[in-house]
């Protein structure tokens, strides 16, 4: 489905959707706050000899400028650790620098669960599929998930995690 093999991964983190692309032979830009995940992610880049498929920027999404536009933008679970203005800024532009016909993939959390937060970016149940008014919604989901976070006894929290694989259509 991707129409071109320049893809763009903000909040890229280690690499996981970076790395099984690279291996496609897809050509990545990756964006991350965090300089040793950027490098972890080039350290395993390099042992899989990919690295050639992939460009890395240290850069807080709250202060990244597109300088063109992607055919693939993945978004994946980075929204909430940004401000509600910041965050949907940062989704207004993901769309509009998608060219005609390219895909988003974006995956935050939604809804009521024990990760719920009063500050910064939050998606309401279905609000995800809402923002994608007038594309073509190949996928949305929205289900219980394991996440990073842990309880006091270790066990992860289940948060409700909204999905969208959408097309742009105009």
């Amino acid at each position: 489905l991707f129409p071109q093999k320049e893809v763009l991964d903000l909040g890229s983190g280690s690499g996981r959707n970076a790395i099984f692309l690279a291996q496609q032979g897809f050509k990545i830009t990756c964006v991350d706050v965090s300089s040793s995940a950027i490098e972890n992610l080039m350290d395993q880049a390099r042992e899989l000899k990919v690295e050639g498929n992939i460009t890395t920027l240290v850069k807080n999404l709250a202060d990244f400028n597109f300088d063109k536009k992607y055919g693939v933008i993945i978004c994946y679970t980075t929204l909430h650790f940004l401000s509600d203005q910041n965050a949907r800024k940062l989704m207004d532009n993901i769309k509009n620098n998608t060219i005609a016909g390219g895909i988003n993939i974006i995956a935050d959390f939604a809804g009521e669960g024990p990760l719920k937060r009063d500050t910064g970016f939050w998606l309401e149940n279905n609000e995800l599929k809402d923002l994608y008014a007038g594309w073509e919604v190949l996928l949305y989901q929205e289900e219980m998930s394991e996440t990073k976070a842990k309880d006091e006894s270790g066990k992860p929290f289940m948060q409700n995690l909204a999905k969208i694989v959408a097309q742009k259509t105009v």
